[in-house]
């Protein structure tokens, strides 16, 4: 749909915003420039592998943007998780001492 171009200036500018903690993270398999020019030249078939590629990488430097909250936000999903945890486990007890009773009862 000629967009190659237009993802190619998206993803320089993504690139160009990132802090040097960031730049540290960068996925070493950039798209070359030049082989997603040619690919746009070429056939629309030929131009899905190389836009896949692209896309991708742009999801990567995405994912590795700021670090630091990453890991905040990664100590909240666990806090998240214990604290459903709790019920659950507390449950599971209950339910397992209600049968444990049950079948001692009955035998």
């Amino acid at each position: 749909m000629g967009l190659g171009p237009k993802y190619l200036e998206d993803v320089k500018d993504l690139e160009s915003r990132c802090t040097p903690d960031e730049r540290a993270l960068f996925p070493p398999d950039r798209p070359r420039d030049q082989y997603i020019l040619d690919v746009v030249s070429r056939l629309p078939e030929f131009q899905r592998p190389a836009l896949a590629s692209l896309v991708i990488y742009v999801w990567r430097l995405h994912n590795i943007r700021r670090p630091r909250w990453r890991l905040v936000i990664f100590v909240l999903y666990g806090l998240g998780f214990v604290l459903l945890g709790i019920p659950a486990i507390w449950t599971f007890v209950q339910v397992s001492l209600f049968a444990l009773r049950t079948l001692f009862a009955a035998g």
